[in-house]
């Protein structure tokens, strides 16, 4: 119960549950037949019965909880799918890069919601790099696609932006710059102020 607790003051469970059938509340209670052990039992005579996943992000999945938190767990701790998959007991092979595909698509949706509106402050340092293959002393064939990598980084904070770009002329660079630096920040260009 205590991990089921947590889930629902993480708002990843819901914490109260209305039945769709006759709209009345339901509690929660113990159910040994569900994997999780516990249902949405409606207070009314009927006693319709819901998942507690229902409308969660485990309402898809047949897996038990912890093992789903440990697998997610493992994940953000940045080991291999096979390692992730073995200490979750969860298969690997097609559920183990599905749950990879899901975490990766949770750390998207973070990183959208809350580290890209971020305006960065303080003493910026700021750079280009180009990431491709490149020819050792002008030797050889430069073959392959090559991207230009325009990065930001908060020195107080180490935070770190980094952005793919076309040309690195002043235009696009200042655009930037001017979209994810907060005014009145100090930039350092390549040990320049």
């Amino acid at each position: 119960m205590t991990l089921i607790n947590w889930l629902q003051d993480n708002r990843l469970l819901a914490a109260s549950m209305k039945c769709d059938q006759c709209g009345a509340d339901c509690s929660l209670n113990v159910r040994s037949r569900s994997i999780d052990g516990y249902s949405w039992r409606c207070k009314s005579k009927s006693r319709h019965e819901m998942s507690i996943r229902r409308y969660s992000f485990f309402s898809q999945s047949h897996l038990y909880i912890p093992d789903i938190i440990n697998f997610i767990c493992n994940y953000a701790d940045g080991y291999s799918l096979w390692k992730c998959a073995a200490n979750s007991a969860v298969a690997y092979g097609s559920t183990a890069v599905d749950w990879g595909s899901f975490c990766r698509d949770l750390f998207m949706e973070y990183f959208v919601q809350t580290i890209s509106p971020v305006k960065l402050s303080g003493v910026v340092e700021i750079d280009e790099s180009l990431f491709g293959r490149r020819t050792k002393y002008h030797r050889g064939l430069s073959r392959g696609h090559k991207v230009w990598i325009f990065g930001l980084v908060e020195r107080e904070t180490n935070r770190l932006k980094l952005f793919p770009v076309d040309t690195r002329s002043a235009d696009v660079l200042l655009g930037l710059i001017q979209e994810h630096v907060s005014p009145g920040s100090t930039i350092y260009s390549d040990g320049a102020r």
